[in-house]
């Protein structure tokens, strides 16, 4: 076995160049983890060290790993906060805008985790994925996001069945509503994209901005990533009060309810 080589745990996060995934780093950095940002624009946070990488090209994951291996011979967390997001019919949702969506939200994942397991073996790690309260309630318009992110979930699921006797655990945090720049650089389809669809579409779209840039800040939901990194919490987490109460009521509401009220708030 490699012997390790660095005293101080480590954290590799997917993504920590905006948003949750910057407050991650910050966090992690807060509380004297070495931290390694993934992504292809880097992280201005002082302190982290910068990686190259594109979730969907296999060999800028490998290198960023080999990289960390070297570096310090093993790692403590990975914390994937990739994500993309697009609001489409999917009557008319491009093939090509889809699959890089879940190139982005989920097969990045499994990839990273796949390259990932034997220096988190070593140290007897966490993976801590960003899901979304999405995958149990769904967004209007937002399909795909909201296909990804139950995946994710269900994968974490089974991936514990496999790794549990290797010491390393996986869990997947669902925020709502975060204040961040996701909510600028979503796909929206266009009036001429998006159809007869269109007036629903732009009405999803302003409803879940408005939630979004009202709701929680990254700094509250990297505080329940550092929990779900360091303590002893369920497979499937949630951040924040308000969260923790829609995830509660999903699992006892009934279909139709649930679908009720999403066409509600999402004005569809």
């Amino acid at each position: 076995m490699l012997k390790t080589k660095s005293m101080k745990k480590v954290c590799f996060i997917i993504g920590a160049s905006s948003g949750i995934g910057e407050s991650c780093a910050q966090k992690f950095l807060s509380e004297g983890y070495v931290v390694y940002n993934g992504s292809r624009n880097p992280s201005t946070v002082d302190g982290v060290k910068n990686l190259t990488l594109d979730v969907a090209t296999e060999s800028t994951i490998d290198e960023a790993i080999s990289i960390i291996e070297e570096e310090q011979g093993g790692l403590d967390v990975l914390v994937y906060s990739a994500g993309y997001s697009m609001m489409a019919p999917v009557e008319y949702a491009k093939q090509s805008d889809y699959r890089y969506l879940m190139e982005v939200n989920f097969f990045g994942f499994v990839l990273t985790v796949q390259k990932a397991m034997p220096l988190l073996v070593r140290r007897h790690g966490r993976i801590i994925a960003l899901s979304s309260i999405g995958a149990v309630v769904p967004i209007g318009f937002d399909a795909f996001y909201s296909a990804s992110k139950a995946a994710l979930n269900m994968f974490i699921r089974e991936l514990n069945i496999e790794i549990a006797k290797k010491g390393v655990k996986a869990i997947a945090v669902m925020p709502g509503g975060t204040k961040t720049s996701f909510t600028r650089d979503r796909n929206v389809y266009s009036e001429e994209e998006a159809k007869e669809y269109s007036e629903y579409v732009k009405n999803a779209s302003k409803a879940l901005g408005e939630i979004e840039q009202k709701g929680m800040s990254p700094e509250e939901v990297a505080e329940t990533v550092y929990r779900a990194a360091t303590g002893k919490t369920p497979e499937i987490i949630s951040a924040g009060a308000v969260n923790k109460a829609i995830h509660a009521l999903s699992r006892i509401m009934p279909t139709l309810e649930t679908r009720m009220i999403s066409k509600l708030i999402f004005r569809v």
